[in-house]
């Protein structure tokens, strides 16, 4: 899927920890809650259009540059899952205090703005969403022997 225009024109890309998609009856591709990893430029497989919302957050070009570096990173790297993919992913579960928490993409959108390296990014509000919060986990970590840009093997369409 190729990046899409944001209402001036200018295109970007999207990140997300999403689920492997499998083909309906149909044809169609719709996501699933299994193996949950970083993706580049797709949606949820639910609606098969772009985000109706996006929330901006100011950046200095050195946080945007590290914030970018480590997302693909992350997208590229499926053998060294995000803190919150994988078998860590968790949609929601009780607390101690009686209330709903996760350990999930809003852990990770959250922690990937908050814990950049070259100074937190502070993320938007975002009311009713599990797992948005400081969690630990090696967010930004030291990229590996060997690591480059290349493009992984597409997988999880099944």
């Amino acid at each position: 899927m190729t990046p899409f225009p944001d209402t001036q024109g200018r295109y970007f890309h999207t990140f997300g920890v999403l689920g492997d998609k499998i083909r309906t009856k149909t044809g169609a591709l719709k996501g699933t809650p299994e193996n949950q990893q970083v993706r580049k430029d797709e949606w949820d497989g639910n609606s098969g259009s772009p985000p109706d919302e996006c929330n901006s957050c100011y950046t200095t070009p050195a946080q945007r540059e590290a914030l970018v570096r480590r997302l693909e990173y992350w997208a590229l790297w499926e053998h060294f899952p995000c803190p919150s993919c994988g078998s860590n992913y968790r949609t929601w579960f009780q607390s101690d205090s009686d209330l709903f928490d996760g350990y999930n993409s809003n852990t990770f959108t959250f922690n990937m703005l908050m814990q950049n390296p070259v100074g937190p990014i502070i993320p938007p509000r975002v009311s009713r969403a599990p797992g948005y919060h400081t969690a630990d986990g090696e967010w930004y970590p030291t990229l590996r022997f060997g690591y480059s840009l290349r493009k992984k093997p597409r997988r999880g369409v099944r």
